[in-house]
């Protein structure tokens, strides 16, 4: 059943894809409209996982450190990034971050899928880039790494992201993995 997991999130991403397109056919009220969206199950010592867009999911340890397993979908900044011309300080601010994938603004929608171990793993964060474009993947772990509960290190996260500007929406989960789940 595992190996059928990602298959699954990218089928209900593309489910959703459908749905939204249509609303934004049907309504001009909603015209044109498009939201970015990261799915995860966890099962047998592995996270499954797909996304559309700039919503992210990172895997933390104390020891080793935050790790993105997604990728964003925005024009040229992720390829720029990923081929080392620009730095991650540099793509948070780099001009031509807009989305060429989101689910919605088109009636069929390639979704990103894959599987990672959780094995070693302590923390999983799933957030919007209201918080990735405001803190440094470093100020991210820093946080977490905190001795203070789940809600506390959240609440911090945010209110950071606020104080840095926090020009779009702040979402996210945290999970801790070192509580009570068998992984």
């Amino acid at each position: 059943m595992a190996e059928n997991q990602p298959d699954f999130l990218s089928k209900a991403l593309g489910y959703a894809n459908a749905q939204v397109h249509e609303k934004s056919l049907s309504d001009a009220e909603h015209a044109g409209m498009g939201t970015t969206f990261t799915a995860a199950t966890i099962l047998d010592e592995q996270l499954h996982y797909a996304n559309v867009g700039d919503s992210r999911i990172y895997l933390a340890t104390k020891k080793d450190g935050i790790t993105q397993l997604t990728r964003d979908h925005s024009n040229q900044t992720e390829d720029l990034l990923e081929k080392g011309v620009i730095t991650e300080k540099e793509a948070a601010s780099y001009p031509d971050t807009l989305l060429n994938r989101a689910i919605g603004t088109d009636s069929y929608v390639d979704v990103d899928k894959a599987s990672a171990s959780l094995k070693g793993i302590e923390y999983i964060l799933i957030c919007s880039d209201g918080l990735t474009n405001m803190l440094s993947n470093q100020e991210i772990l820093n946080t977490m790494q905190l001795e203070n509960s789940l809600e506390d290190i959240a609440e911090q996260l945010v209110k950071k992201a606020l104080e840095y500007g926090g020009y779009d929406n702040i979402s996210l989960i945290i999970i801790d993995l070192t509580k009570g789940c068998e992984v």
